[in-house]
């Protein structure tokens, strides 16, 4: 029973997580003023062009596609989010250090409507709040290690 309780508490910080970064990760798009707002999903680019990077992407919109509801664009630009989570957020192998994680390479991103940049250290900060919420955010929050602990007990 209690390795149940354990598994499921698991799985919904996961999903709880997973929601959380990508909140974390539109929020670091807007506080940057990062051109993708609003974001443009793959499906409405007919055509980009290539731009240097951190410039003002150039890109045509499709003339014609199937009218979508609002839930589906929704979602196409979560898929967006996920693109750029799953390839550019990291979690630092030890504590997180500012000194340390500013010497490891970057990772580069290209958003569907061209724009495209280079990720440094905020790829390993984002996450890091699942870990330490306080450091990120202020605060008092447990991060996830506690949370588990706390409720398996």
């Amino acid at each position: 029973m209690m390795v149940m309780l354990y598994l499921v508490l698991l799985s919904n910080l996961i999903l709880l997580g997973g929601e959380f970064i990508s909140m974390q990760c539109r929020q670091f798009l807007k506080d940057n003023e990062i051109e993708v707002e609003p974001l443009v999903p793959h499906y409405m680019v007919a055509k980009k062009e290539q731009v240097k990077e951190k410039e003002k992407p150039v890109w045509t919109k499709k003339n014609s596609f199937p009218e979508v509801t609002t839930s589906w664009h929704n979602y196409m630009c979560k898929a967006v989010i996920q693109d750029l989570k799953h390839p550019v957020q990291q979690v630092s192998e030890g504590p997180y250090d500012e000194r340390i994680i500013s010497v490891l390479p970057t990772t580069h991103f290209e958003f569907p409507n061209g724009y495209n940049q280079e990720f440094g250290n905020e790829r390993f900060k984002i996450p890091e709040a699942l870990f330490d919420p306080s450091a990120t955010m202020g605060g008092s929050m447990l991060g996830m290690s506690q949370i588990v602990t706390t409720s398996v007990g």
